[in-house]
């Protein structure tokens, strides 16, 4: 049973929240942070990409978008920051190291299988105030995989 305003929230399943009976969001008993949808969707397992904590799903009228926008009379933007630290909060990543991929899949009728990623990537030794990096853009061919 959820208890609000109080110090710590309680539940013993999914935590849902509704409007006008139906799940809006849910926190289910993995801790992932679902919108749209109350449960995760097995295709993505399927496809490999079975750690996501957050999954936002829309139906058909374009209502699965994110949106970040910064509306304010100065020169800096909106931003959508991935980072990555090998073991401890400041650890040093490492040459090769991947910092952060962006995946886009389609659904073959079975699952959904990955058509393209975007991919950044280490390239160099890091040092202070250093961090060598480059793009890796990487498509799939017809009939490949």
């Amino acid at each position: 049973m959820a208890v609000l305003g109080s110090d710590n929230i309680t539940h013993s399943t999914d935590f849902k929240f509704n409007i006008n009976s139906a799940d809006r969001v849910t926190i289910d008993s993995s801790g992932r942070l679902l919108v749209g949808t109350s449960s995760a969707y097995q295709q993505f397992k399927n496809a490999g990409f079975n750690g996501s904590r957050i999954i936002v799903a829309g139906a058909t009228d374009n209502t699965s978008n994110i949106n970040i926008h910064r509306n304010a009379n100065d020169q800096f933007n909106a931003k959508l920051i991935i980072s990555k630290a090998r073991g401890s909060t400041y650890q040093s990543v490492g040459s090769g190291d991947i910092l952060g991929t962006i995946n886009f899949l389609g659904a073959d009728g079975a699952g959904t299988v990955e058509a393209a990623a975007i991919t950044v990537v280490v390239d160099g030794t890091p040092g202070a105030n250093d961090m060598p990096g480059r793009l890796v853009f990487s498509t799939t061919a017809d009939g490949a995989s």
